[in-house]
């Protein structure tokens, strides 16, 4: 009978030590499921367009919606939009706009930093930048199409010349066959180009890349230069 007893005790404090090696074991799995709430949290995020916009290479123009964070401050935190002078009022600084434009969104948090320090705000802050909203970017296609005016392009994609005669509504019927481009270049100064092939983009597999601010001019067709 204490023989019996004596095997029942001890199976029990066997339980009783596996229990912790069991518990243990299961935390990696709650760990991965955590990870995998993570990455989707982060795929969901990356489908944002603005996210395109989180580059080194980005510039920042007016009327983009950015994103401010002092880190030391909350109070100092919240959405900006760049004016059209290029210029943003932050908090505590509304008499002292800062020149954005052109800039990174690294050397826009450098640029909002000095003038914090500068003014006697912060001692050190720590300060980043995102877009939030860029600003809508725009072609123009005028002439011989079936609307003509301002094309939108979307963010986080770039637009071509046969995109933008399809955003256009096609050529008339008597559309030409070549297109001049008028560019404004980062000077400035202005840039035509003419006889762009809009048949060969079209449908000859030689589509042509615009930029923003591009206006594209399409005339009507004269002998040996015809659309069809």
């Amino acid at each position: 009978m204490n023989s019996h007893r004596l095997l029942k005790w001890l199976f029990a404090a066997g339980l009783l030590a596996c229990a912790p090696v069991w518990a243990s074991s299961a935390e990696p799995a709650k760990s991965a499921s955590g990870t995998d709430a993570a990455n989707k949290a982060a795929g969901t995020a990356s489908l944002n367009p603005a996210a395109a916009f989180q580059t080194s290479n980005y510039k920042l123009r007016p009327t983009d919606l950015i994103t401010v964070t002092v880190v030391e401050d909350p109070h100092a935190t919240g959405d900006f939009k760049v004016d059209v002078d290029g210029t943003v009022s932050l908090t505590y600084l509304p008499d002292h706009p800062i020149k954005l434009v052109g800039l990174s969104t690294s050397d826009a948090a450098r640029a909002i930093i000095k003038a914090y320090v500068e003014q006697g705000i912060f001692v050190k802050p720590s300060i980043t930048v995102a877009v939030k909203a860029p600003a809508p970017r725009y072609v123009k296609f005028i002439g011989q199409v079936m609307k003509q005016g301002p094309i939108e392009i979307p963010p986080s994609k770039e637009m071509t010349l046969a995109t933008a005669l399809a955003e256009a509504g096609g050529p008339t019927s008597v559309a030409g066959r070549y297109v001049t481009i008028t560019r404004i270049m980062d000077d400035g100064t202005t840039k035509t180009i003419p006889d762009v092939d809009l048949l060969a983009a079209v449908k000859q597999g030689k589509d042509v890349p615009l930029q923003e601010g591009d206006i594209i001019t399409l005339g009507q067709s004269v002998l040996g230069d015809v659309w069809h």
